[in-house]
């Protein structure tokens, strides 16, 4: 097994070089259980079923845009954007199994090189994916977003204050 430690993509025996970021340089054997590689590739209501599929099934991942679609934004306002989701590698071969069940991925020649874990493992590296860190990322992202919120909502007060004072004074 090869596998690129630029993207996370897990590659052929064959191959030299990574199919998505063509990085030369692919790493023989397993990655560790820890490692982020890619599941699947998959955009809007597909990624969310997806999505929805690994929280059911208690697996931790994370999704990275890989091919960004500007002008839909804007348009519909939902993202058109392909993503990859990435889980760590101790749950590829979990993940890929559910993949294939739900029809979001096909079987390919990697899918049988992984091997499952325990439920013991599977529980200490949920764990571990979701660390300290990553939950404090998570809290100053979502205190960032409430400031700017609130920043916000003061700042349209502000103006429509300004506007009702020109308002009166006329």
């Amino acid at each position: 097994m090869k596998y690129c430690k630029k993207c996370g993509r897990i590659e052929k025996e064959s191959d030299v070089y990574c199919s998505v970021c063509r990085n030369s340089r692919l790493e023989e054997g397993e990655p560790d259980k820890n490692f982020p590689v890619v599941a699947v590739r998959a955009a809007g209501f597909e990624k969310q079923r997806i999505c929805s599929v690994l929280d059911d099934a208690d697996i931790p991942y994370s999704t990275k845009i890989a091919r960004k679609q500007f002008s839909a934004d804007a348009v519909t306002g939902s993202s058109n954007a392909d993503y990859d989701i990435l889980v760590p590698y101790g749950f590829y071969a979990k993940t890929r199994d559910i993949l294939i069940g739900i029809n979001a991925a096909e079987p390919d020649e990697n899918d049988g090189n992984a091997k499952a874990l325990s439920k013991e493992e599977e529980k200490e590296l949920s764990a571990d994916y979701y660390s300290t860190k990553n939950k404090l990322v998570r809290a100053v992202a979502i205190i960032l977003f409430l400031a700017v919120v609130a920043g916000i909502v003061m700042g349209v007060d502000a103006v429509m204050a300004l506007i009702k004072g020109f308002m009166n004074f006329s």
